[in-house]
């Protein structure tokens, strides 16, 4: 078996957490660097011998290893190991850009170099550093494949091997541009709902469409109409029926975004550590904020009764000072989290891969629940006669026109509106039992289906016996 197909091999293994195969090609390069940086060590106690002849000596025994690097098979299981990341080094990632390396690569071997270059002595000597830098990035250059890419600091995950959810064939270029423009937008705003959405956005697919904030035009243009027709009011002015669902609450992970951006400033993370969010929101099929990938568009009525639902259930979090922590009775009337406190907790989170962990758990914990409970609100809903729900509609728009030409004082006036306000209650108030049992009816359905396959696999199990 070559050394190619085991790289392969070792792969596979590797994703598929069932082995560490391939580590031996990453211990022999790392040894061959640490030998590179004890020479230099040594060489560098006397002062007035830095220059060319230490840096030649560095330069071969790091030849070896550029040698190793590029054997066959051995390029793989190196990309395969993140070894770029995985072994560090403070000026590789420089390097890297400097000479237009892939990261994956010029991230472990700009790294020898580096490290062999300036670990031992450049804070000794820091008169020849410039040189040494330059003559290590012109080594780099000779001795690594170059490919089209950009530096390790800025769009290489500094997030451990296990979370990074960056696909290898992704625009990073494309992707840097736009969470500096999504940053931009976000600083411009005031406080406020739209803001905390925009802080929100991260965006992992650079066609996304930008759909919350960004005017009436842009979301009547990709909310789908509900019944074929855009006349009458809505809560959202100008959008048929339906309102946008952030699937993932924007206030709460806004606070991971936020939390993440102030890392990178902190020299502790990378702006690819932030679309590495995106990312991890996508695998589990979400968008972040403004981003369309982000909405679902749902009917008012579910829309509210699925977040009160969630609340009551303690699955998402809620501000109880905006809404009320107790019943009138004094039982607890939302179970759950308290808002502000986990987004403190949130920002008090330090370590990028502590971050990412806690992010994917409140997808996990929070989101996903969150987003089955909605669908399945607006899944009955629209199990309701749609000239049920349409009648709904013009009951609202008659009680709408008798409020607008109300007049203080005048007995018609009043009789009308009062009237118009009981029919669209009693109406609403059907409708909304109709929702319900149709969503208790579904349920049922699939616990039903869930118990029957699992009465099927427990047979099939004994009979395998």
């Amino acid at each position: 078996m070559g050394y190619a197909d085991e790289a392969q091999m070792a792969a596979s293994a590797f994703d598929a957490g069932q082995s560490y195969i391939g580590t031996e090609w990453a211990d022999k390069i790392e040894d061959l660097g640490r030998d590179a940086m004890n020479w230099v060590s040594k060489a560098s106690q006397d002062q007035e011998g830095i220059g060319d002849d230490i840096l030649r000596g560095a330069g071969s025994v790091l030849q070896g290893a550029g040698a190793v690097m590029n054997a066959p098979g051995i390029k793989q299981a190196m990309q395969v190991l993140d070894a770029g990341s995985h072994y560090g080094g403070k000026l590789g990632g420089h390097l890297a850009k400097s000479v237009g390396i892939d990261p994956r690569i010029g991230g472990f071997a700009g790294n020898l170099v580096g490290d062999a270059v300036t670990g031992g002595f450049v804070r000794k000597a820091p008169k020849v550093a410039g040189k040494l830098a330059d003559q290590a990035a012109s080594f780099a250059a000779k001795n690594i494949p170059a490919q089209t890419a950009f530096a390790l600091s800025e769009a290489t995950p500094t997030v451990s091997r296990k979370l990074n959810a960056i696909p290898d064939n992704v625009n990073m270029k494309q992707l840097l541009e736009l969470e500096d423009a999504n940053m931009a937008r976000a600083d411009k705003l005031k406080v406020g709902d739209i803001k905390r959405s925009a802080q929100a956005t991260i965006t992992a697919d650079p066609t996304d469409v930008k759909l919350y904030g960004h005017g009436q035009k842009v979301k009547v243009a990709h909310v789908p109409k509900e019944l074929g027709s855009a006349t009458g009011l809505t809560k959202i002015e100008g959008i048929p029926h339906k309102q946008i669902h952030h699937e993932l609450m924007k206030d709460y992970y806004a606070e991971y975004a936020d939390k993440a951006r102030q890392l990178v400033k902190e020299g502790k993370a990378t702006k690819a550590d932030v679309i590495n969010l995106g990312f991890v929101a996508k695998k589990h099929g979400f968008g972040l904020g403004d981003n369309k990938s982000a909405a679902a568009f749902i009917d008012k009525i579910p829309h509210d009764e699925g977040h009160e639902f969630m609340k009551r259930m303690g699955i998402q979090p809620v501000d109880s000072k905006a809404t009320g922590k107790f019943n009138k009775t004094g039982d607890v009337k939302y179970p759950g989290a308290e808002l502000t406190a986990e987004k403190k907790r949130i920002s008090k989170i330090d370590n990028i891969d502590e971050l990412t962990r806690d992010f994917e758990d409140g997808i996990r914990e929070i989101g996903v629940p969150m987003r089955d409970e909605i669908n399945a609100f607006q899944d009955a809903w629209e199990r309701i006669d749609s000239a049920d729900r349409m009648k709904l509609f013009q009951l609202r728009w008659k009680r709408d026109a008798a409020n607008k030409a109300f007049v203080k004082g005048d007995l018609k006036s009043d009789t009308r509106l009062r009237k118009a306000m009981n029919e669209y209650k009693a109406f609403k108030k059907k409708l909304k039992a109709d929702m319900s049992k149709y969503k208790d009816h579904q349920k049922q359905r699939l616990e039903g289906i869930s118990d029957r396959r699992m009465d099927e696999l427990q047979k099939a199990a004994e009979l395998s016996q």
